[in-house]
């Protein structure tokens, strides 16, 4: 009844849910690789920039 139809509902929220923390996870460290990768023969004056977008992206790792 209307019990199993919102145990449906609410594992395929939870499926949808997992799929896009993965997605998420995964262009955070797309986007730590990049930065990284913009570190090597970077000006002096960007090394500032690029260190503190590093450890923004960092901290908004998931828990």
């Amino acid at each position: 009844g209307v019990l199993r139809l919102a145990d449906a509902e609410c594992a395929a929220a939870a499926d949808r849910l997992g799929a896009v923390e993965a997605e998420v996870e995964g262009l955070r460290q797309a986007a730590l690789e990049a930065l990284r990768a913009d570190l090597d023969g970077a000006p002096k004056e960007r090394l500032d920039v690029l260190v503190k977008a590093i450890r923004k992206v960092k901290r908004q790792q998931p828990a």
